[in-house]
């Protein structure tokens, strides 16, 4: 395993437990509105920021195959559990609705390139990438305007189901 490889592994293997752990003691579970938008703006910033001061990060970006960056976005499929909430009026559907069908048709294309090699070419995966990216920043801004008119209805999104 090269040495980047084994670099990006860590950090993402961390992060992930660090998640796990939150997740398992409910460490969000009373958290605000503007906190957990904080944490998930700084969690972008801070993964982003690595990936700029590694070089070993970036050099793992620019030659692992994309099959690898692609793949993660098939966790989009979440979108199904908040239609799911939406429909049984445990989530606002003014959230839900947009929220699921922005993270279904991103994780339907993540499938689709993953499956149909021609259709990672750069306009695809750029124009995938972008429309993956608005629709992530919409539903952190829609959870974060929900969240402040009504803490309790986005409760579902604060533990693990």
């Amino acid at each position: 395993m090269r040495g980047e490889t084994k670099f990006v592994l860590g950090m993402v293997s961390g992060w992930f437990c660090l998640a796990l752990a939150v997740g398992v003691a409910d460490g969000l579970e009373h958290a605000s509105a503007v906190k957990i938008a904080a944490v998930v703006w700084g969690l972008t910033a801070l993964a982003l920021l690595l990936s700029w001061l590694f070089q070993s990060a970036r050099d793992w970006l620019d030659n692992t195959d994309v099959t690898w960056l692609i793949a993660p976005h098939l966790a989009r499929f979440i979108g199904i559990y908040f239609l799911f909430l939406g429909s049984r009026g445990e989530l606002p559907n003014g959230f839900a609705r947009p929220a699921g069908i922005g993270d279904l048709i991103i994780a339907i294309f993540a499938a689709l390139m993953l499956l149909v090699r021609a259709m990672r070419r750069r306009r695809v995966l750029l124009v995938w990438n972008m429309v993956g990216s608005i629709d992530m920043v919409f539903v952190a801004f829609a959870a974060l305007r929900f969240g402040l008119r009504d803490w309790a209805a986005m409760a579902p999104l604060r533990h693990l189901p």
